[in-house]
């Protein structure tokens, strides 16, 4: 099952959006960091291959590289 994951450093945000995403029928997970944001989605995402992240010229994997493009459709960004 697919999960929005909430991330915002206030705690009312992330209730209030728990709630709201929760009442039209979508699972959430919340973070309330860039650092725990980061290790829940590494230990959702499969590693390796077309799926995953993986930074072949530097031989790691799990890594999301930086990029300059906005986020997918479906991204809240505050």
């Amino acid at each position: 099952m697919s999960k929005i994951l909430i991330v915002d450093d206030k705690t009312k945000v992330c209730q209030l959006m728990e709630k709201y995403l929760k009442a039209k029928g979508f699972a959430t997970a919340t973070a309330h960091n860039g650092e725990e944001a980061l290790k829940k989605v590494l230990r959702c995402r499969p590693t390796g291959g077309p799926a995953g992240y993986q930074d072949a010229e530097n031989g790691r994997s799990g890594v999301p590289q930086a990029s300059h493009q906005p986020p997918p459709k479906g991204w809240l960004a505050g």
